[in-house]
């Protein structure tokens, strides 16, 4: 799997004046995204892992997006599967 850990755009955000908190935000929602483009699913602790924060802080950060958005990011076990249609995971 490839992840973009710092891609230009998110340099130009911070560069504009965007909090240290919501870039993390940004690059915790991008990283599951991007996973699961690639059939992958992470955990909150990979993701965690890394851009060194803990993995409650990542979860902080789902829940809040998640909230946000009404909707669900593809993230949890490895052993879990991802329903695009439902945006639910269901385990396989």
């Amino acid at each position: 799997m490839i992840l973009d850990l710092l891609p230009v755009q998110e340099i130009q955000d911070r560069a504009n004046g965007q909090s240290p908190r919501q870039a993390r935000r940004q690059t915790v929602v991008r990283l599951f995204e991007q996973a699961y483009e690639q059939q992958g699913v992470l955990t909150n602790a990979e993701v965690a892992l890394l851009i060194k924060v803990s993995p409650s802080t990542v979860s902080t950060y789902v829940r809040q997006w998640e909230k946000e958005h009404q909707s669900q990011l593809p993230a949890g076990a490895p052993s879990m599967t991802w329903d695009p249609a439902s945006r639910t995971s269901a385990r396989s």
